[in-house]
């Protein structure tokens, strides 16, 4: 699961780094454009003449992972795959870097694009970088895709798109109805207007991968906390910004992660299903989903997994929402007669969740959605 920074809009696959980055080095809105010309071919240059730049203070003790599985079951393939295992020291870290990135750069290498960003993150883990090096490199490797590294990866970042798009359109939807309902207090009617300009450019941003921060409109939602606008509704508008944002980390991590792998020629059943596992520890994908995949696990192709991703969306305080109406209903179904029988508060929000979403989209009334909380005794 990736964890977003509410200053800047940074995302972190731990927990662990998004507190040191808010601790140290955050620093709020980031700059909207990539870097510019000049400095990328700086920047190319010294990492292919000198190296990424380790931290001053960095110690090159050895560090073993928590457990062998942590490493094994995403890196563990020969050493000629696409996909290998982190080296475990900080050295061992940077050596590899430099190795590939000259490589990836001259479009030697196109699909290596997945195991620089994992190095780099491993790297700043171990506080081999500083978070200053750690943003740079990011964001050359995101320019690299907009530099023709390859039609390949061009093509790859159309399929997360597409998802996306696919996934968050009812939340779309429901951001332009709030915005409907924002207007009806004519006292803060120009900060909605410029609120639906910010979160339309936003939006288009966002879907392609461009992190805009999110602090402007967080400055006029705060605003709109003093007009007759009902405070739940702001902070759904709210959470639906940051549900498509973590939608959109997701799809990109599992899209990426899985093209390399797949289409390793070295690669095998086990080193699929070992990635698969990983990813379901991580909570980018469920149980059920994992299940799905595995059992095509010998003709496992992306647009199999492309299609399992469709399946389930990050919302209303859920991990794993599902994305059809038909399969929400039987959701509910299944989560009110478990619930019956084990009343846990997290069954309890996933019925509220699917309740929510279904009178969202008019599949249930506003007296069916009350029937139906009251039957299953969920409320509180």
């Amino acid at each position: 699961m990736v964890v977003i920074c509410n200053s800047c809009g940074s995302g972190f696959t731990r927990n662990y780094n998004l507190k040191r980055h808010q601790n140290e080095s955050c620093k709020g809105s980031p700059q909207e454009e990539l870097m510019e010309p000049s400095h990328i071919s700086d920047t190319v240059n010294a990492v292919i003449n000198d190296g990424i730049q380790l931290a001053p203070s960095v110690t090159k003790k050895r560090r073993l992972p928590a457990t062998h599985s942590e490493y094994d079951a995403l890196y563990d393939l020969k050493p000629s795959s696409n996909v290998r295992f982190l080296p475990e020291t900080i050295d061992g870290l940077a050596n590899r870097f430099n190795e590939l990135f000259p490589k990836y750069w001259a479009k030697k290498e196109p699909n290596a694009h997945n195991e620089l960003v994992s190095l780099l993150d491993e790297l700043l883990h171990q506080h081999g970088i500083t978070h200053e090096i750690y943003k740079k490199m990011n964001d050359l490797l995101a320019t690299s895709i907009g530099h023709g590294i390859s039609d390949e990866m061009e093509e790859l970042e159309k399929k997360v798109v597409d998802t996306v798009e696919y996934l968050i359109r009812h939340d779309k939807s429901e951001i332009e109805e709030l915005l409907n309902t924002f207007q009806s207090d004519e006292l803060f009617e120009e900060d909605v207007i410029r609120l639906e300009q910010l979160v339309g450019n936003w939006l288009k941003n966002e879907i392609l991968g461009k992190q805009l921060s999110l602090d402007d409109i967080d400055q006029i939602l705060r605003k709109l906390t003093s007009s007759s606008i009902p405070r739940s509704k702001l902070h759904r508008f709210e959470m639906l910004l940051n549900d498509i944002r973590s939608n959109r980390f997701r799809v990109y991590d599992i899209i990426h992660r899985m093209s390399s792998i797949l289409s390793d020629p070295n690669r095998t059943s086990k080193h699929i299903s070992d990635c698969l596992k990983s990813m379901v520890k991580e909570g980018l994908i469920s149980e059920e989903q994992f299940k799905s995949l595995n059992k095509k696990i010998k003709d496992l192709d992306l647009e199999n997994v492309i299609s399992e991703i469709k399946s389930v969306k990050i919302g209303r305080g859920v991990d794993f929402l599902p994305r059809e109406t038909p399969n929400l209903l039987k959701k509910l179904k299944e989560s009110v007669k478990e619930f019956a029988e084990d009343g846990t508060a997290v069954l309890r929000q996933k019925i509220l969740s699917v309740l929510d979403e279904l009178l969202f989209r008019k599949v249930i009334t506003n007296k069916e959605h009350k029937d139906i909380k009251e039957n299953s005794k969920v409320e509180h």
